[in-house]
C-alpha cells in the first residue's frame, strides 16, 4: 500500500539512470587519511544495463604486505581490512588486489589528477543524464570523502548541490534494509540487498561483483539500486 501511494505521487517524474560511486581510502578521516581509488558506474533503470564506468587509482598504493603501517594509514583499517585475506578473495588481500589492478591499468594518478578526472566524468554524466540519482554504500563516508576532494581540487564542489539545484544522493544499504523491513543490524554486508530483492520477488545482483575494486563496487551499487527501482515501478524510495 505504501509503495503504491508513492508511485501515484511520483510517477510523473521517474529517473532513468543510477550513478553508483565508491571510494577506497586508507582510513576514515578526510584530513588524516588519503584516497586510494575511486570508481563510478552508470546503470540504466529500464534494463539494469551498465552504460558507462570510471576507475582511477592513486600512483602511490603501497606494496608492503607486512604489518608495517604506511604513512597516512589508519591502523585498524590497515590490519582488519586491507591486509586481511578474508576481506579479499581468500588468497589475496584487498591491498594486493588493488595493487594488481593498478599494474594492469598502467595509468595511475596523483590525488589532484584523480579528483579532476572524477569531476570531468561526473560533469559529463550530469549533462547526459540530468535526472540521474547518485547512490553510494554509505552517504556519511563516501559522500563526505568525495565532497572534500572535489572542493579541495576542483570547481565541482559538492555532489549534493549544483547550479541552484539539490541533487539526490542515496545510501544503498539503508534503502535496502528499509525495503526489506529490517533494522540495519539484522543482516550483514549484502544481506540487506538480498532481503529487499527477496521481498520484492526479484533476483539480487551478483555479490561476487562487490569485491572492493571500486569500479566493481560502484557497478554493484548502481545495479542493485536499478533493480530495486524497477521492482517498485521505477520510483526511488
Amino acid at each position: 500500500m505504501v509503495l503504491a501511494t508513492i508511485h501515484v505521487k511520483l510517477h510523473a517524474h521517474i529517473m532513468t539512470h543510477i550513478i553508483g560511486l565508491d571510494i577506497e581510502t586508507s582510513g576514515p578521516s578526510v584530513t588524516e587519511h588519503r584516497v586510494l581509488a575511486i570508481g563510478g558506474a552508470i546503470v540504466a533503470v529500464k534494463d539494469a544495463a551498465v552504460v558507462r564506468t570510471f576507475l582511477t587509482i592513486h600512483n602511490d598504493v603501497p606494496t608492503v604486505e607486512s604489518n608495517v603501517l604506511p604513512p597516512n594509514w589508519d591502523l585498524r583499517t590497515f590490519t582488519e581490512f586491507w591486509t586481511s585475506p578474508d576481506k579479499g578473495d581468500g588468497t589475496m588481500t584487498p591491498l594486493m588486489l588493488l595493487q594488481r589492478t593498478a599494474v594492469e591499468m598502467a595509468d595511475t594518478k596523483s590525488e589532484v589528477e584523480m579528483t579532476q578526472a572524477l569531476a570531468a566524468w561526473l560533469r559529463q554524466a550530469f549533462h547526459d543524464f540530468p535526472d540521474a540519482i547518485i547512490v553510494v554504500d554509505t552517504v556519511s563516508f563516501d559522500t563526505s570523502f568525495l565532497n572534500y576532494l572535489l572542493a579541495k581540487h576542483t570547481d565541482l564542489p559538492n555532489l549534493l548541490y549544483a547550479k541552484g539545484k539539490y541533487r539526490t544522493v542515496r545510501d544503498l544499504y539503508s534503502w535496502a534494509y528499509g525495503l526489506a523491513g529490517r533494522s540495519f543490524g539484522q543482516a550483514k554486508d549484502g544481506g540487506g540487498v538480498k532481503l529487499a530483492c527477496q521481498r520484492l520477488g526479484i533476483e539480487p545482483p551478483d555479490e561476487a561483483m562487490h569485491n572492493h575494486n571500486p569500479v566493481n563496487d560502484a557497478t554493484y551499487i548502481a545495479t542493485a539500486a536499478a533493480l530495486l527501482c524497477r521492482a517498485i515501478e521505477g520510483v526511488p524510495m
